[in-house]
């Protein structure tokens, strides 16, 4: 696509140089006048054909570039239009199920690393939670902590498996993201007129992506350390709470749904789609697939 844009702008500079020394009143140096007009003609000619089919290779070029990149920006938008919420259900006996969740986890953790016994009278951060699980008194919050079969325990078990889940959802997501290398190479193999409104579309979609690899850049960190045990279900919950608020949009309809960045990447696309001849813009609507 850079060369037939190079190919167009090469011509039309010939043609143009051609058709201006034929109409202005020069004298003949070497050839006579006669001569002189007809090789500018000539020359002005071969610009203007050489132009012609620039354009046509250009316009060509664009379709098939167009084509592969709505194409290939389908998964990225569904993955990240399609995230869900690590949900924690809330507990009817306290007012911050997730400070208290949070707590828990640090206190345990805290309590791990300093190789603190399981049964150490530190842990009054697991017996609030055991208590108000389990509707019971202090001094039975060790029994049911150590039941695998308690309300307690299988509370923990899926909250832990729901978190090990959006793990997976987040570095699923990280393989989707394009890098940085790749950005700069799409906006190069996408090589639109400077100050066209095409160039300035791919050049927001462009800093839309470096952006959204940005925004997930922490907590894709914190998977991968949870992955390699290098921290626990504290960072864990935290990063990805704070994630999920920060992506969090609110619809039409006042519904909050975890995808602002895919919203605003898809309007982006949407608007650069309008303008493309592609038979894969048609999927772009007003309204997202995801929603």
């Amino acid at each position: 696509m850079r060369l037939s844009r190079t190919i167009v702008i090469a011509s039309s500079i010939v043609a143009a140089i051609s058709f201006i020394f034929y109409i202005c009143p020069l004298n003949a140096v070497i050839l006579t006048d006669e001569q002189m007009n007809e090789v500018l003609l000539a020359v002005l000619g071969a610009g203007i054909s050489s132009l012609f089919v620039g354009v046509i290779e250009y316009s060509d070029r664009c379709r098939e570039l167009e084509d592969r990149f709505l194409f290939g920006i389908q998964p990225l938008l569904s993955e990240l239009g399609g995230m869900d919420e690590c949900y924690i259900e809330h507990l009817s006996r306290c007012e911050d199920t997730l400070g208290l969740l949070l707590a828990y986890y640090e206190e345990e953790e805290s309590c791990v690393s300093q190789l603190l016994c399981i049964s150490d009278d530190r842990h009054e951060q697991r017996d609030s939670l055991v208590q108000v699980i389990e509707h019971c008194e202090r001094d039975e919050c060790e029994r049911y902590y150590s039941d695998e079969d308690s309300h307690t325990r299988r509370y923990l078990l899926h909250l832990e498996n729901r978190l090990r889940k959006s793990v997976g959802s987040y570095l699923r997501l990280e393989a989707k993201l394009p890098s940085e290398d790749e950005v700069y190479i799409l906006k190069s193999k996408l090589a639109y007129f400077p100050g066209t409104r095409k160039f300035k579309q791919i050049s927001a979609i462009a800093r839309k992506i470096d952006a959204i690899r940005n925004d997930y850049q922490d907590i894709v960190g914190k998977c991968h350390h949870f992955n390699s045990r290098d921290c626990g279900y504290y960072d864990l919950l935290s990063a990805i709470k704070k994630c999920e608020k920060e992506q969090t949009r609110y619809d039409r309809e006042g519904m909050a749904r975890l995808d602002r960045d895919a919203y605003e990447l898809y309007v982006l696309v949407y608007k650069f789609a309008s303008r493309c001849r592609s038979p894969y813009a048609e999927k772009y609507e007003e309204e997202p697939w995801w929603v």
